[in-house]
């Protein structure tokens, strides 16, 4: 391996600091969180969708370790495009850069990017991480399953994961540079609080639903942002997200011979989120058995594409083996994907969309009636998405029964305009604006 390749993914050998271009303004929370465990033992593993800023994280903290470490111990390398082996670039590193053996050094900080790109790169870490403790590995991944696999595997005890998510509504807000005051309601609370933060924020009301629309339309990508032109959106969520996981990392992972399949399978979803998921049914149409339709949609899940909610029984294992609806993980994904006019109809079908998303929901509930989610903490909560502005008495009976069947305190329906409490034979039914629900998430 050329030297001069490890020199172009670190200028701060020269310069002494990561590029300013490198560099977001803003920090994502997850930044804080990983900051403490930087002088652990442990392997750190930032897994998350591709294009949520992973990469972004990584220069960050390299920044921060550039105020107190030499720069020479520093290194970082991404797999994305380039193909080395992980030996390769460790050693070329120690022979030009460090000019010494692994334990003649004090901690070293070793950065791999896209390390799902590297056969077998647990077992290779693992030799340094078992060797030399003076050298810190911080990897990133945009696969769970790679990860979930090796902490089974060779990594087992010696790696702490951290998910980068897209970004939530309010960390849309601190991009457009919007400061709101803080809020006091959390899930499960009484209703009086969403009131005074409702107050809190009236004059910012305006400002919160023009920019709710954009979000809802754009989706979570911190790249995207500040973009205007829908068609470059799309573009870019297409090219950089959707074509590189189905037509070059589930491929290198799975071992799949048809992706195809798999964009037919999203276009499916992004058209009827809340897809009921029948996988026979699929497989017949498509020509493909159960077994690989059932395969697909893992696949899409543990790339990040997909989210799969399971029908709610009380019961864990027999919610997990009933049947599943489907939703794509971002709005910009959906509208990338989606055939459809834009009306109200689909816009709510988007709202619904992207609470299931950053409440990262797990159930359902189907009967006889249907909830479109639940949470499941300590408490049981009941969530029904109505993005209308006219509410009827029909609208939350299927609410009513399911508190009623559960011996639940409250549920929670989502709106377009109303705020309001209503009590019906003790049971609180809360409806909130979405626009004001996903300030809490």
């Amino acid at each position: 391996m050329e030297i001069q390749t490890l020199v172009r993914f670190n200028e701060w050998w020269k310069t002494g600091n990561v590029p300013e271009d490198l560099l977001e303004g803003y920090k994502r929370p997850l930044y804080d969180e990983i900051l403490k465990y930087l002088e652990d033992r442990q392997v750190l593993a930032i897994i998350g969708l591709r294009r949520v800023g992973k990469t972004t994280l990584m220069y960050q903290l390299i920044q921060n370790l550039l105020e107190k470490v030499k720069k020479e111990y520093i290194l970082y390398f991404s797999f994305d495009e380039e193909q080395f082996d992980i030996e390769d670039v460790l050693e070329t590193y120690r022979e030009f850069i460090l000019k010494g053996n692994w334990r003649e050094f004090d901690r070293i900080y070793v950065f791999f990017d896209e390390i799902q790109k590297v056969n077998d790169w647990q077992n290779k870490i693992k030799t340094y991480y078992d060797l030399y403790p003076n050298v810190k590995f911080i990897v990133s991944g945009s696969a769970s399953l790679i990860i979930e696999k090796r902490v089974k595997e060779s990594l087992a005890g010696r790696l702490y994961d951290f998910n980068l998510d897209l970004l939530t509504f309010k960390e849309f807000l601190s991009f457009k540079k919007l400061k709101i005051p803080d809020l006091e309601y959390r899930l499960f609370d009484e209703f009086e609080k969403i009131e005074k933060d409702y107050n809190n924020l009236i004059l910012f009301e305006s400002d919160l639903r023009t920019l709710f629309s954009e979000y809802l339309f754009k989706g979570g990508f911190p790249e995207i942002v500040d973009e205007r032109d829908d068609k470059k959106i799309r573009r870019y969520i297409k090219n950089s997200v959707i074509d590189k996981i189905v037509y070059s990392d589930i491929p290198k992972i799975f071992k799949i011979e048809e992706p195809e399949v798999l964009i037919i399978l999203l276009r499916l979803i992004a058209n009827t989120p809340g897809l009921l998921v029948d996988y026979k049914g699929l497989g017949e149409n498509l020509g493909k058995n159960r077994k690989t339709m059932a395969r697909y949609f893992y696949y899409l899940q543990k790339s990040f594409l997909v989210i799969l909610l399971s029908n709610f029984s009380g019961s864990f294992l027999t919610s997990a083996r009933k049947l599943k609806k489907a939703y794509i993980t971002d709005t910009g994904i959906v509208n990338t994907l989606m055939d459809r006019e834009i009306d109200d109809r689909v816009i709510g079908m988007l709202v619904e969309n992207l609470i299931v998303s950053k409440l990262k929901a797990k159930f359902f509930y189907r009967r006889n009636y249907e909830i479109d989610i639940i949470i499941k903490d300590e408490e049981i909560l009941p969530i029904e998405i109505k993005y209308q502005s006219r509410i009827d008495r029909k609208d939350f009976k299927s609410m009513v029964r399911f508190c009623k069947k559960f011996k639940l305190k409250r549920g929670i329906i989502i709106t377009k305009d109303l705020l309001r409490c209503d009590k019906n034979n003790g049971i609180e039914i809360q409806f909130i604006p979405a626009w004001l629900f996903l300030l809490y998430l």
